[in-house]
């Protein structure tokens, strides 16, 4: 009986997610009824609550965002989070061209705050999420836009991975050289085998949600 009792603490444990917006997918802008913050306010958010699902939110400020919120957080001596992907993880395509609704992503800061010179990105009211959690502490990741968002969140779990193969080797010899790719391929399911994955389509077109739910 013991045991059972301690399944069934288990099974009872909060889950975590997390949930990423593209404020201004679907082309209509942040304040639009069908777009990821309104969709999030009204009927996502409203959703975990009742299902007593705990969640951090996210809106993203700027092309890329997304993709660089599935990067490694180290912690540094000071007890901060550190980004830890490595360096040429961020000099690839982020991704835009996959969906026209993420595109608008690629908005300079300045527009972002409704003419204010400033250079820093203004944070979203509905952003919750301080960025220092690694992606491993949460059971899902939901995706809000169109189809670039969702391309962004794989690639940046990819990065990771070539990431995490990177730092766990400390030589270059031929063996280990001939090791990456498994080790890759190890981060990589390791991580995807814990995260469910959702998608909430507030795109123009929402073309991966179709497909998906054609199949």
């Amino acid at each position: 009986t013991t045991n059972n009792k301690n399944n069934n603490q288990r099974k009872k444990a909060p889950s975590k997610f997390l949930v990423i917006l593209n404020p201004f997918s679907g082309g209509g802008g942040p304040n639009s009824k069908s777009g990821a913050r309104n969709v999030y306010l009204k009927i996502v958010k409203p959703m975990l609550e009742e299902a007593s699902v705990e969640h951090d939110a996210l809106v993203t400020e700027r092309g890329g965002h997304a993709r660089e919120r599935m990067y490694v957080r180290e912690k540094s001596n000071d007890g901060k989070s550190n980004d830890g992907v490595r360096d040429g993880a961020r000099d690839d395509d982020d991704g835009d061209d996959d969906d026209d609704d993420d595109e608008v992503e690629d908005s300079t800061p300045t527009q972002r705050n409704n003419g204010n010179d400033s250079t820093e990105s203004k944070r979203d009211s509905i952003t919750t999420d301080d960025e220092t959690k690694d992606i491993s502490e949460y059971d899902a990741i939901i995706a809000m836009g169109g189809d670039g968002i969702q391309f962004e969140i794989f690639q940046g779990i990819h990065d990771r991975s070539c990431s995490q193969s990177s730092s766990s080797s400390s030589t270059t010899t031929t063996e280990s050289n001939s090791n990456d790719s498994n080790n890759d391929d190890n981060a990589l399911e390791t991580i995807l085998s814990k995260l469910k994955f959702g998608i909430v389509a507030c795109g123009t077109y929402n073309g991966l949600v179709k497909s998906l739910l054609h199949w």
